[in-house]
């Protein structure tokens, strides 16, 4: 048996059929409009082969509107180099509808010759194909390029240490707008750039470049073979129109780049001892002040030892020292080096300045001095000297003897058995006998002593008060300001202070003008008690003439003997004839 449906009934089941269908149409269309606009990116070049050396623009379009940070661009481009990015959106709206377009145009530099493949690049979700491109060789047409880059080295054969000219050079036939060179790091070489660049303008080939130059010093650290690769510039150039209006011009990209070199580094001479100094040449020179061939007991003399080398640094010098003969007291300086650049060659020079001060006459036989160094254009080991020489130093006027002199005092010999002296035995009986005489005789003794020391305590008491009340009246009126400013210098500890003041104190008790610290020594010497005062001006001189300058803190010292010499204020008795310490 067969139901069949009323009317009502079928008009009910055939709405609900119709309102399911409208709400799995409405439920499709989101999905169906977002498939619609789904990203699509592609990704075209505007040229292809390309030659070595050109620019070509990569553009990659996306049909959404995007953000500048959406491409991701790879980090291995391959043999081509990235120049520059630009980024720009757009809007059009055709037959109602907004279209928007999102583009990155990219300036992609081919260096090398030969195929290469530009990588996808992802932008967004989206993702673009590779591109096969074929970079060719350039072709020789015969005539002048417009641009090119040039390396040369003096020697491609160097000594290990031994120091490489390189010369970078830029030749432009066209205005160049920009760019820059890296000289790539070297394992094992150090490179440094001499000087600045300069400037130049040549006829090459029938046609006018202008040359950028710029000097390297490549100091290789090991023996072996070192590479330096190509080295890359990469900028922009004007290219003038036939008008030949420069704001006319087109900006172009270039690149180029120079050959590699490979260095053969040779080792140092498995014989070699000493320092090791290649270099093209070196020079040892010296230098008197006073340049005499005749000097002056305790007059001060200076000494300067300059060594030169091309090629090297001043710290690659090696130190020169002397050994004087005795009877010169020298004070050496630790060395002034400076490095200076001319003509893109490197120079290290260093000074050595000594201060001499002959303490006693006669002829000193200075050795010479030796500088091995190896000759990198000759190719042979060589000596740099400077000859031995021979000064004369003689007394001052007066032919009297400076303090402080070094005399070789000859030595006194002892007879063995006058150190040693026998004495004769007593038997152990005499000995005990005699032991209470012993202390009996020790007590007198202390007794005499203790009233020797009382007596000799009173008698100086009295005399240091009597020259206490005649010091003032002994010291004439026009040495007493500058014996006063002696004093002053000697308790701050001015070293410069004190030796001007001791000049001033010598004319004004003499009368007569030093030259010297070492005409007031010879002047003193002839009374007691100087020979602390020697010693004290002598450290003074020291503190003055010494290199390394340093402090004077024997100020206190010097005034004492300064009064030392005024307490006994007597000439030696061997010479009564001489004249009193202050002239009358």
């Amino acid at each position: 048996m067969r139901t069949l449906l009323s009317p009502s009934r079928a008009l009910v089941f055939i709405g609900t059929l119709v309102l399911l269908t409208l709400i799995t149409l409405m439920t499709l269309t989101p999905t169906m409009a977002v498939q619609a606009n789904q990203l699509n990116v592609t990704a075209n070049v505007d040229k292809n082969p390309v030659i070595a050396g050109e620019s070509l623009q990569l553009t990659i379009r996306a049909d959404q509107s995007l953000a500048r940070n959406a491409l991701t661009i790879p980090s291995d481009l391959g043999r081509l180099v990235l120049r520059n990015t630009s980024f720009q959106q757009s809007m059009s709206t055709i037959n109602g509808q907004t279209q928007h377009v999102t583009e990155w145009r990219l300036t992609l530099l081919a260096r090398e010759p030969g195929r290469t493949t530009i990588p996808s690049f992802v932008v967004a979700d989206a993702q673009t194909s590779a591109i096969e491109l074929e970079v060719l060789e350039p072709v020789d047409t015969g005539e002048a390029p417009d641009y090119f880059i040039t390396l040369e080295v003096d020697t491609e054969s160097p000594y290990v240490q031994q120091q490489v000219r390189a010369q970078l050079r830029l030749h432009f036939a066209m205005n160049p707008e920009g760019g820059g060179i890296n000289f790539p790091d070297v394992e094992h070489l150090q490179i440094e750039q001499l000087g600045q660049d300069q400037q130049t303008q040549e006829l090459i080939d029938g046609k006018r470049y202008l040359i950028i130059t710029r000097n390297y010093a490549l100091t290789p650290r090991r023996s072996g073979e070192l590479t330096i690769p190509a080295i890359y510039f990469d900028g922009q150039i004007r290219r003038l129109p036939a008008t030949g209006f420069s704001a006319l011009g087109r900006i172009e990209q270039v690149s180029m780049s120079t050959r590699p070199i490979s260095l053969m580094v040779k080792p140092r001479p498995s014989n070699w001892v000493g320092n090791w100094l290649p270099t093209p040449r070196l020079t040892l020179e010296e230098q008197w002040e006073p340049d005499n061939q005749t000097f002056t007991v305790g007059e001060p003399i200076t000494r300067r030892i300059t060594l030169t080398a091309a090629g090297l640094r001043s710290e690659q010098l090696p130190e020169v020292s002397v050994d004087y003969p005795h009877g010169l007291r020298v004070y050496p300086d630790r060395g002034q080096s400076e490095q200076v650049a001319t003509r893109g060659t490197q120079l290290a020079r260093i000074v050595y300045a000594t201060a001499i001060v002959p303490a006693a006459p006669g002829e000193f036989e200075l050795p010479e001095v030796r500088v091995p160094w190896w000759n990198t254009e000759a190719d042979r080991a060589e000596v740099a000297v400077l000859p031995a020489r021979t000064i004369n130093v003689i007394e001052p006027p007066g032919g009297l003897t400076v303090p402080g002199s070094i005399v070789d005092p000859e030595p006194v010999q002892a007879d063995p058995q006058e150190l040693q002296p026998s004495l004769p035995e007593q038997p152990a009986e005499q000995v005990e006998r005699a032991s209470w005489w012993r202390w009996l005789a020790a007590a007198f003794a202390g007794l005499w002593l203790l009233t020797c020391a009382l007596l000799v305590y009173f008698w100086r008491r009295t005399a240091a008060t009597k020259k206490k009340t005649t010091s003032n009246q002994q010291i004439p009126v026009h040495a007493r300001e500058p014996l006063q400013n002696l004093k002053q210098a000697c308790m701050k500890n001015r070293a410069s202070a004190a030796r001007k003041a001791l000049l001033v104190w010598h004319h004004s008790r003499t009368g007569k003008v030093a030259k010297g610290l070492s005409d007031v020594s010879r002047h003193l010497s002839d009374y007691e008690g100087h020979e602390s005062l020697i010693t004290a001006i002598n450290t003074l001189e020291e503190s003055l003439y010494s290199a390394n300058k340093p402090d004077w803190n024997e100020g206190k010292v010097l005034w004492s003997a300064i009064q030392k010499l005024h307490q006994t204020g007597s000439k030696k008795a061997a010479q009564p004839k001489l004249p009193p310490l202050y002239r009358v």
